[in-house]
């Protein structure tokens, strides 16, 4: 982030105006990536594609595309062709994805054309202005998730590889207890209990003191972030293991994981919307068993995040709404749990 000292006087100033004078790593990440003026996401520096940052089954062809189109064909028939039947696509990146699958509806199913809605959710300008001028020759709109009104839609919400971009929560275990990762600025730690990790070293020796193999941020001469370990922010954290069945009171001291809060917050959105119909993630993760593995050591740095607790999530709410859902995960290992 030395390459955006706005964006870091921006996280600066938000750690200097907090309460405690930190903020949640959650919060720290969603400035990094959503901000709506320096964040990665907001800035012509996002840069998709097989040369760029990072890429996805949809520059590889249009093959996905047309795939996921037969099977938005079917959940149409299924419903009994209602009209309009919307889909809502969250987080479309450059519009290739909704690019393929209107093309594929466009040729091998006109009658389903004719009855859909196709609605994109994104938080970027920059990708939604891309968005637009690629998909001029087809009927499509733009809305943010909130103005969706509740039990609204008959139709299918859908991403690829969203959820695995929403900011999560960073703990550490330290004697017994779990305590929150927070980020401030160098020399507002000096209060805290910790501005290093005490615990798994780099060699997952016990007794070591961890750092971090690379800094929030690179040195700057205006400004330095470092971690500090504290209570949790929401009693949340803790409930979330409940949730989806893990007991972590018996990990080594030291363990170090993340928390994904936000896949709750936006699936319980996405359900109050949704009024009849579906809802389609694909992703790559772990389940939270495997996942949260005590006998893994290492530290995690990833931002890709576990997408299990939808579908614990998804029962939970599913006969509230008397919803039909669809859930299709991709595990990043290529096997379902076995192990």
């Amino acid at each position: 982030m030395n390459s955006h000292p706005v964006l870091c006087e921006v996280i600066a100033h938000r750690i200097a105006t907090s309460s405690q004078k930190r903020i949640t790593f959650a919060e720290y990440m969603d400035m990094v990536l959503y901000h709506p003026e320096v964040g990665y996401y907001s800035t012509k520096a996002v840069n998709l594609g097989k040369k760029g940052d990072f890429f996805t089954s949809v520059h590889l062809g249009a093959d996905f595309g047309e795939l996921l189109a037969v099977q938005f064909f079917q959940m149409w028939e299924i419903l009994e062709q209602p009209v309009p039947f919307s889909l809502v696509e969250m987080g479309a990146g450059q519009g290739l994805l909704a690019l393929d699958l209107l093309k594929y509806i466009q040729q091998k199913y006109p009658g389903f054309l004719n009855a859909l809605d196709y609605v994109i959710v994104e938080k970027s300008p920059v990708l939604r202005q891309e968005q637009q001028q690629r998909l001029q020759e087809f009927s499509v709109r733009w809305s943010n998730l909130e103005e969706i009104p509740s039990q609204s839609i008959t139709g299918c919400f859908f991403s690829n590889e969203l959820v695995d971009a929403l900011p999560v929560h960073q703990f550490v275990l330290k004697q017994d207890q779990l305590q929150e990762i927070y980020v401030t600025t160098r020399g507002d730690e000096e209060d805290e209990e910790v501005g290093e990790v005490e615990g798994v070293g780099e060699d997952g020796e016990d007794g070591e003191v961890f750092s971090p193999p690379t800094p929030l941020t690179p040195p700057t001469p205006l400004v330095s972030f470092v971690e500090v370990a504290d209570t949790p922010s929401t009693p949340k954290l803790v409930e979330y293991f409940d949730l989806v069945g893990v007991n972590i009171s018996d990990y080594p001291e030291g363990y170090r994981s993340e928390v994904n809060l936000a896949a709750l917050d936006w699936l319980s959105v996405v359900t109050d919307r949704l009024r009849r119909g579906y809802v389609l993630t694909i992703d790559y993760g772990y389940r939270a068993s495997r996942y949260y593995n005590p006998s893994d050591r290492k530290v995690r740095y990833s931002v890709t995040t576990i997408i299990n607790a939808i579908m614990t999530r998804i029962l939970i709410l599913g006969d509230k709404t008397s919803q039909l859902i669809l859930i299709l995960l991709l595990w990043n290992d290529g096997v379902s749990d076995a192990d």
